[in-house]
């Protein structure tokens, strides 16, 4: 964060995207605490960190805007992965509890908690699940993306809650 403030001379939007997704298709009771540690660790402390070192810089800057993706399985459930659903409804949990704290700093805060959407992690698990299950993965990742959400639409709702025409929502969760 310190070089980002040196190079640039301010912050003002901050955008989290962690996310690994480790044990899908893994029952609770046969679930690794290291595998459940590691996917805290870059999920929710990630997050956790990046906000920790990014809001006295923002601060600082006058204020601005933190955003954080989460998943749409932190909010309903239904995460193939324990671990994976835990922490992005971990990372809500963090935001509304963050967002009261920096008021005073002009920050505001949200969380965004996207459906599927066709990424890297989310076709690597229709690939996975179907390999698991004994059925074509390319069969499997075709289908889905018929299915999925295209990520430039949450590019473009970032966009607007960074803006200053998105200035007056705080501290909401949007969900798909």
């Amino acid at each position: 964060m310190q070089t980002a403030e040196d190079t640039y001379g301010q912050i003002n939007i901050l955008v989290t995207c962690a996310g690994v997704l480790r044990g899908p298709n893994v029952q609770i009771e046969d679930f690794e605490e290291s595998i459940f540690d590691t996917v805290i660790d870059v999920n929710l402390k990630g997050t956790f960190f990046a906000i920790k070192h990014a809001v006295p810089i923002i601060g600082r800057s006058g204020g601005g805007v933190i955003l954080c993706i989460a998943s749409g399985a932190g909010v309903r459930g239904g995460s193939s992965s324990v671990a994976y659903g835990s922490s992005k409804g971990g990372v809500n949990g963090l935001v509304m509890t963050v967002e009261n704290q920096v008021r005073s700093h002009n920050i505001r805060m949200h969380t965004i908690c996207p459906g599927g959407l066709a990424t890297p992690l989310k076709l690597g698990q229709i690939a996975e699940s179907a390999r698991l299950t004994g059925n074509d993965p390319d069969a499997a990742v075709a289908n889905a993306l018929k299915s999925l959400g295209d990520p430039a639409g949450v590019a473009c709702i970032l966009t607007f809650l960074a803006s200053d025409e998105g200035s007056y929502m705080r501290g909401q969760i949007f969900t798909r």
